[in-house]
């Protein structure tokens, strides 16, 4: 039983130094993410908001399989499943919150955030994108009263100019800052396996040397004895 709890709570090993990092990196961000979804869906059951605890409990399914496609080598798919699910359940849960004005709205950093370690550019441009539109969304439909909250009249459409001049710019931000530390522990991975690498040769020619000089010595005993 342990031994199968340490299989699935160990990071998948690749040979590959950049794809161990992203995979350690993409299943801790999982299981932190599966840990935290899962105490805020009890606490938004206690509190009686249901559709918003099963909103979150889907998301806890969706990361799950995500986690399960990491473990398997998809890497990428999984990265992407984690932030777009994100994103998704914020959206979803300020639609049937107070909207624009909810303190969820405070994910969508993360989202960015976790887009910006996990993804690629592509990836990235995507989520941002999805993420500006989801802000404007839910501005819209606050404006025309699909959802009502008591802060309504004070929504506009130029809320959606101002959110996606934030957003854009903590993009950018995120993403040269993001940029920066992968390289630097990436590079710093490959400089341990060099000289990883580099010790294991020189203990290995090391061991070489010791060899011949053990059947030099034996050949110098057998040629006395032999005298």
């Amino acid at each position: 039983m342990y031994e199968r709890i340490s299989y699935w709570l160990t990071p998948p090993k690749f040979e590959d130094a950049d794809r161990q990092w992203y995979a350690r990196v993409t299943q801790s961000l999982s299981l932190t993410l599966l840990v935290a979804a899962i105490v805020a869906a009890m606490v938004t059951f206690f509190r009686g908001e249901d559709r918003g605890g099963v909103i979150i409990l889907c998301g806890v399914l969706l990361i799950l399989g995500a986690y399960i496609l990491n473990r398997r080598g998809n890497i990428r798919l999984a990265s992407f499943i984690v932030v777009f699910v994100l994103l998704f359940v914020t959206t979803m849960l300020l639609a049937v919150g107070n909207g624009i004005h909810d303190l969820v709205i405070m994910l969508y950093p993360v989202v960015l955030i976790l887009a910006s370690v996990l993804l690629d550019r592509q990836g990235f441009s995507i989520i941002v994108s999805l993420t500006v539109i989801s802000t404007a969304l839910i501005v819209v439909l606050e404006v025309n009263q699909v959802i009502v909250t008591p802060l309504s009249a004070t929504t506009d459409y130029g809320d959606i100019v101002i959110l996606a001049i934030i957003l854009v710019i903590t993009a950018i931000t995120l993403r040269f800052l993001a940029d920066n530390l992968k390289e630097s522990l990436l590079r710093a991975q490959r400089n341990e396996r060099a000289v990883s690498e580099a010790n294991k040769r020189l203990q290995e020619e090391g061991n070489e040397r010791a060899r011949r000089m053990r059947r030099v010595q034996l050949q110098q005993a057998a040629l006395v004895e032999l005298a």
